[in-house]
């Protein structure tokens, strides 16, 4: 039996940062692609990935917005969530690590 492939959906307002994000992947794993937060929640429940990738600055719902939808949905809260972002500053770590 083969294995199934493995699915990520990566989850960015910066079309860059999707394509640098998905080509570093796209090899290794299936990749879904998501630009507005407000879609982000739906695009994860209907695509099951194994991880998904989200960043936490974006317009209209931010990236730990998007998280929380994820986590407290019983369908969602198993899967693993890793936040990228281009601002380092330690309330952003608190908060993604609480």
């Amino acid at each position: 039996m083969e294995s199934e492939t493995q699915k990520v959906v990566i989850i960015d307002d910066e079309p860059t940062t999707l394509l640098l994000l998905e080509s570093a992947v796209e090899s290794l794993v299936k990749v879904v692609t998501v630009s507005q937060s407000v879609q982000a929640f739906e695009s994860v429940k209907l695509h099951r990935p194994d991880l998904v990738v989200l960043d936490i600055s974006m317009p209209k719902m931010s990236g730990f917005e998007v998280c929380k939808q994820i986590k407290v949905c019983p369908d969602t809260a198993s899967i693993p969530v890793m936040f990228v972002t281009s601002h380092s500053d330690i309330e952003n770590e608190r908060i993604a690590l609480s």
